[in-house]
């Protein structure tokens, strides 16, 4: 564990712990968070994921990897809704694993739309619970490293 990861998870954990518990997914998987340098996820623009789930489909456990410099730069809003997204992935997991699994052409094609559902719903769950507090805070351009220049985009402007 590099220096700082136990305060970044515990930041995480306060965050996230309400959204599981109001999903029961605190009481039905066994969820661990992790802190990593995640790597680009989109290789022509070097864009890297803010964070990302790990499944063990059907055993019902599953790791939150939150990107370190995300962790580092986010704002409460944009980290709540970053993990409120894979949360999502968590609670749609009975749809998409055994896809993802069995079906992987069909799984490749559907992802887009996965992906745009599950932020849709997470944009709403995040208006429902701050109302007009709620500043968006959360744009994928806001989230990315230019690892190819070394730039660091700042995710809190």
């Amino acid at each position: 564990m590099a220096r700082g990861d136990r305060k970044r998870i515990n930041r995480a954990l306060g965050i996230i712990n309400p959204w599981l518990e109001l999903f029961g997914l605190s009481q039905t998987y066994e969820i661990t968070l992790a802190v990593d340098n995640l790597e680009p996820v989109d290789t022509i623009n070097s864009n890297s994921a803010a964070a990302m789930v790990k499944m063990n489909w059907p055993y019902r456990t599953a790791t939150v990897v939150i990107d370190r410099f995300f962790s580092d730069m986010a704002k409460d809003q944009a980290l709540e809704r970053c993990l409120l997204h894979e949360v999502m992935h968590i609670v749609l997991a009975d749809l998409t694993e055994p896809l993802e699994d069995d079906y992987k052409a069909l799984y490749k094609e559907m992802e887009g739309r996965f992906e745009s559902c599950i932020d849709t719903i997470t944009v709403a769950l995040m208006r429902m619970s701050y109302g007009d507090r709620f500043d968006g805070a959360f744009s994928l351009h806001d989230l990315y490293i230019r690892k190819e220049d070394g730039k660091k985009q700042d995710a809190k402007s």
